[in-house]
């Protein structure tokens, strides 16, 4: 019996070579620390399509773009770089001025022919992977703007739940990289993102409403009515004082004025006066009367 090729008898046994290990592409800290800062963020503050999904992936990348365009580009996450796959290597698609990746990969990609204006590259072109855009290309230089396979350091992919990784995403992105080892699929059960908490309203302290106090009927002949005070005790209006030391000057004061004139002083001036100071002692009685509760 002939012996298969590539395998090695041993006694009554065949033993076949092992197949390459594929080791597991792991980030840095680093950089694991940075997405899982921009994944988690997004899951809790994605805005919404017109389809009515959240658009997850399009505000990493926003996020992830706005940092690199923030710091003069010399950043080393890049995201959304559109490739054009049918070179070999691939060629990452640059905008305008020929440096910096394109922010519309799509557009690019027909500048540069990648495929045609017909109506059939657009329908299919792009889905038979004539264009691919990763979602984040980590470089290992970020003072070197190239994109391309030499200065790649890690290609990853992004996946939110209920979206996963197709087959031809993940070849194509091994191109891309020019190592399947340099190939990085990160999805957001890695980043063990906290659930978004609610904020919780904190109970608000309402003063009690003040009450007027309710006044207590008393007897009064002069004046207004009596009120009720903090103790409990009857008040008079200081008006209703006034009043009654007011006649009772008043009285003083003609009889001091007349007298002052040298005069004598006339009967009638006698009367009112006297009329003053009766007036004025009734209402100065009838307040302290009603300041202590009682009748006058």
């Amino acid at each position: 019996m002939s012996t298969p090729p590539n395998t090695r008898t041993a006694g009554r046994s065949t033993t076949q070579p092992q197949a390459p290990v594929k080791t597991i592409p792991i980030l840095s800290p680093e950089d694991t620390s940075y997405l899982c800062q921009k994944i988690c963020f997004c899951s809790s503050n994605a805005k919404i399509g017109k389809a009515g999904q959240f658009l997850y992936q399009r505000c990493v990348t926003k996020s992830i773009q706005f940092d690199c365009e923030a710091s003069g580009h010399i950043w080393r996450y890049k995201g959304e770089v559109g490739y054009n796959m049918k070179l070999n290597p691939p060629k990452p698609l640059l905008g305008k001025n020929g440096i910096h990746p394109s922010s519309f990969p799509l557009g690019a990609a027909i500048r540069e022919k990648v495929f045609s204006l017909s109506k059939q590259d657009l329908e299919s072109g792009p889905q038979k992977g004539l264009l691919r855009i990763p979602d984040v290309i980590i470089v290992k230089d970020k003072n070197n703007f190239s994109l391309e396979q030499s200065n790649i350091e890690m290609v990853v992919e992004i996946k939110f739940p209920r979206d996963t990784l197709k087959t031809g995403q993940q070849m194509a992105y091994e191109r891309i990289a020019g190592d399947a080892n340099k190939f990085k699929l990160l999805e957001t059960s890695e980043c063990q993102c906290k659930p978004r908490e609610e904020k919780k309203r904190q109970p608000v302290d309402v003063p009690a409403p003040l009450v007027a106090p309710i006044p207590k009927p008393g007897r009064r002949t002069v004046g207004e009515p009596a009120t009720a005070n903090a103790l409990g005790e009857n008040e008079v209006p200081l008006s209703d004082y006034l009043l009654a030391g007011g006649l009772i000057v008043g009285g003083i004061a003609i009889a001091y004025f007349t007298a002052g004139t040298g005069s004598a002083i006339s009967a009638a001036a006698w009367s009112s006066a006297a009329r003053l100071f009766v007036v004025g002692a009734a209402v100065g009685a009838s307040n302290l009367a009603a300041a202590q509760g009682k009748k006058p």
